[in-house]
């Protein structure tokens, strides 16, 4: 019998993971996660364990975006 569990993370649906054999793999759905897409864990909780760490650092390694220059910055083009 196959057997799946929603991931959700922070209220955000990312993934699923699906039970087949002894294991349990990832079905990214977010694609931050796409690393992830097919990994093999022991448990469903252990595939959201390390999903969630997964998003986590790839939020806080996005780059922010740079400011707009200032109006004492901005030249006139001609």
């Amino acid at each position: 019998m196959i057997r799946s569990q929603p991931i959700d993370i922070d209220g955000r649906f990312v993934g699923v993971a699906v039970q087949s054999s002894q294991r349990w793999h990832f079905v990214a759905l977010e694609p931050a996660l796409s690393d992830l897409d097919g990994a093999g864990f022991d448990t469903a909780e252990e595939a959201a364990r390390i999903a969630r760490a997964v998003l986590r650092r790839a939020r806080q390694a996005a780059p922010v975006a740079p400011l707009p220059p200032s109006p004492a910055r901005i030249r006139p083009v001609l």
